[in-house]
């Protein structure tokens, strides 16, 4: 009977330390080992028929998936955030994963120790939490915890928040292909006064930043681009988002009227859209409106005269789950970004403007021209008007 092989014999075939052998076999700590020194080991352990240990195997293969959220309430009542969480569902599900939703509460104080409690019980295989529930201090203590853990970053993040932690892998969308695109497409009468319109927020602040740069390369005034917001930070509910945002816009009607382009948050858009309509303004000729939002198989895209920015909802699931599962068998860290694309209007397929929000709003706003109620839109200025209605000059006959 020939000799035995084991983990000393495979670092000497592969002329590399037996240290080297456990960590490559090791699902935490594989990422230490360059990806082909590690593939190479993982083969010759196939040739002898060496097993990791079942401890190893244990904490390697739960067969789950964890996803962090920081506001369940929020994500789970935001369409968007639904439908990807659900397409994940799928995709892991197909691959023999499920998917753990896991609350964490952002806002306490005890945000680092349940956050390594959570990642040293061993729940997952892999953990996707947002950036935004991380910091530096909790990063510190999770080093030794887990090495599997993929952070996704909001939108037009150009730079990783944490450069030092080098063993953490990101997941992160692009839009500045589909700003330059949106851009070009406004007509150069309409670039000279712009408006963001949207939450006070970071991902506004990005937004701008990266609108502004766009506007600078292509020779215009970052300085003619103003904002505009309706809600500042915290955490909303989506009715509680649509209540402000439309608000907002109704007060300020008469300042949207020196505007003729609008770049909107996905959740803004279509109440800024509408009362633009309603002012008797007509989309393409009279203003542009470019808004971030998703798109997807069971999401109905916004008004046809919207421009839209977006990531598509089945695309961004699919491009995370096959990140994850990546993740299982070789977590060595990297960063996946997902390019955002840009669809243009279609104004050909424009409805009827929107009815107003009187008694008399089924003939008040359905034709271009019709005023607001208490106030009609000549050449972009709002004039005040009587609100009182005339009576209906035909007669109903009772019998």
């Amino acid at each position: 009977m020939g000799k035995k092989i084991t983990s000393t014999d495979i670092a000497r075939f592969a002329n590399v330390h037996q240290s080297t052998v456990s960590r490559a076999l090791n699902p935490e700590m594989a990422w230490q080992v360059s990806p082909e020194k590690r593939e190479e080991i993982r083969a010759l352990c196939r040739k002898y028929g060496i097993m990791p240990s079942r401890a190893a195997r244990r904490r390697g293969r739960t067969g789950r998936i964890a996803l962090i959220l920081g506001n369940m309430a929020r994500d789970l009542c935001d369409i968007g955030r639904s439908m990807r969480i659900q397409r994940m569902c799928d995709i892991f599900q197909n691959n023999g994963y499920t998917l753990d939703l896991i609350r964490l509460d952002w806002r306490s104080g005890r945000q680092v120790s349940v956050m390594r409690r959570i990642l040293s019980s061993w729940q997952a295989d892999v953990y996707i939490v947002p950036g935004i529930l991380l910091n530096c201090q909790s990063l510190d203590l999770l080093r030794e915890t887990s090495s599997r853990l993929i952070v996704t970053l909001g939108e037009d993040m150009d730079q990783i928040p944490y450069p030092d932690h080098r063993w953490l892998s990101y997941f992160s969308v692009d839009s500045s292909d589909a700003c330059e695109e949106a851009f070009a497409a406004i007509p150069p009468e309409h670039r000279c006064r712009m408006l963001y319109f949207g939450r006070r927020n970071f991902a506004s602040e990005c937004k701008i930043k990266r609108l502004r740069a766009v506007i600078a390369r292509n020779g215009g005034d970052p300085e003619a681009l103003e904002s505009l917001f309706f809600a500042a930070g915290g955490s909303l509910t989506p009715v509680e988002v649509q209540r402000r945002a439309a608000r907002t816009v109704r007060e300020n009607a008469g300042r949207l009227n020196r505007f003729s382009s609008f770049w909107c948050g996905g959740d803004s858009a279509v109440f800024l859209y509408d009362e633009l309509r309603r002012a008797g303004r007509t989309p393409g000729r009279d203003f542009t409106v470019v808004a971030h939002g998703v798109r997807g198989r069971l999401l109905e895209p916004p008004e046809p005269g919207i421009n839209l920015i977006c990531s598509d909802v089945d695309q961004t699931a699919e491009k995370l789950c096959e990140y994850a599962l990546h993740l299982v068998d070789a977590p060595s860290p990297g960063r996946l970004v997902q390019k955002l694309a840009f669809h243009p209007a279609r104004y050909d397929l424009l409805k009827e403007p929107p009815a107003g929000d009187g008694p008399e709003s089924g003939k008040a706003g359905t034709g271009p021209g019709n005023p607001l109620p208490g106030e009609a839109c000549i050449r972009g200025k709002a004039k005040k008007t009587s609100c009182r209605q005339k009576p209906n000059a035909s007669k109903t006959k009772h019998i």
